[in-house]
């Protein structure tokens, strides 16, 4: 089967969760992001999803050759994001002006 990849970028560049399923592997990275040179303090997950679908126990450490391998496929997929592809959240507040019709209360 395919991979499947998964990424959130909206807190900005230096708290990102990427994940890729490489059956039966899934690998998750939290952390800075992975297009960036600089990986800086990165927490890795690593599940084997046919003995463990409820992603329980990390086997990162067991498995350290899957872990480089995905993580090769993770940051090629991560650099293929234009860089002002996902603004931070509260970046898309900046100018912005409601239609009359809407009703905002604060």
């Amino acid at each position: 089967g395919r991979d499947l990849y998964f990424y959130h970028g909206q807190q900005g560049e230096e708290s990102e969760t990427i994940a890729i399923n490489s059956s039966p592997w899934k690998l998750v990275v939290d952390g800075p992001s992975l297009a960036k040179t600089r990986r800086g303090k990165l927490q890795i997950r690593l599940y084997n999803l046919a003995e463990d679908p409820n992603e329980t126990e990390n086997v990162s450490r067991s498995h350290p050759q899957v872990v480089g391998e995905l993580m090769k496929k993770l940051v090629e997929f991560r650099k293929l994001q234009p860089a002002d592809a996902i603004p931070p959240y509260s970046e898309g507040r900046r100018g912005f002006e409601a239609p009359e019709d809407w009703k905002i209360t604060e």
